[in-house]
């Protein structure tokens, strides 16, 4: 249990960062004000019913964009110097020299900065679900698994802050690789015209019409998948789309980090 060790160290010191936490109150304002403003919308739109739950089910539709903006920030935020900051302060020397071996500072950060991440979205949606008690006919376990599936996509992106960090040599290329890889995700596949996932389907089909297919090919973005599960166990039920996404949502959950420790345990530190 070494990397429960260096997981319990990991939740104390990031708990410290200021940087986390101005962004934790911020995600409480999101939270709390989407809240507030979806159910606004609701109630002041002819025919249609504010309860609390249908201003959960309104959430994964209205604020998904929100969410998968600012969520997998908090993640990068919460993880990308874990590994690689001990490097560049030769503290990652004494830590190693210690009965701690490399897997089990990789697994033991992840694990810690997770718990971080889950601790602040917890903070965040509380604000939101104080601001539904004031609706009637809220679902506590409906708005228990969005909650839960918002704590996923979040932990994607500490897996690849963790992921990245063990595989670069410096604070500031950890700095760039998940700034350029968030610009790729949320900027060139998920947000609309969709540039990456459309110009695959042009390169395999010669046409930009959406084939039968494309929307296991955006599925592929944790924040895609994400969107689907939400709707799916919220709204319209599950299948091979939604059973696809939380394949993806799992896989990379698992893969960076682990591709993070391949690299780690072959470079000198």
């Amino acid at each position: 249990m070494s990397w429960f060790v260096i997981a319990r160290k990991e939740f104390r010191d990031a708990s410290r960062s200021r940087t986390l936490w101005i962004l934790t109150a911020l995600f409480v304002l999101i939270t709390a004000g989407a809240a507030y403003v979806v159910g606004f919308a609701l109630s002041s739109s002819p025919g249609a019913e504010a309860t609390g739950t249908t201003l959960v089910s309104a959430l994964t539709g209205r604020a998904s964009f929100l969410l998968t903006s600012f969520v997998p920030i908090l993640g990068l935020m919460a993880s990308y110097v874990s590994v690689v900051g001990e490097r560049d302060s030769g503290s990652m020397k004494l830590l190693l020299g210690l009965p701690q071996s490399r897997r089990d500072v990789v697994v033991g950060k992840f694990v810690g900065r997770s718990a971080v991440l889950a601790v602040a979205l917890l903070v965040g949606f509380f604000a939101g679900f104080v601001v539904m008690l004031s609706y009637e006919e809220l679902s506590v376990l409906n708005y228990a698994v969005f909650v839960l599936l918002t704590t996923a996509l979040g932990t994607v992106y500490v897996s690849v802050g963790v992921g990245v960090s063990a595989t670069v040599a410096s604070r500031s290329r950890a700095a760039a690789s998940v700034v350029g890889f968030y610009i790729f995700l949320k900027v060139l596949w998920d947000t609309f015209p969709s540039v990456v996932p459309r110009g695959i389907v042009y390169a395999t089909t010669g046409s930009l019409s959406p084939p039968d297919w494309y929307g296991f090919l955006t599925a592929l973005s944790p924040n895609v998948a994400y969107t689907n599960l939400a709707a799916g166990f919220l709204e319209r039920g599950i299948g091979s789309l939604e059973a696809f996404s939380a394949i993806v949502i799992a896989v990379w959950i698992a893969v960076p980090v682990a591709l993070g420790y391949l690299r780690f345990r072959r470079v000198d530190v």
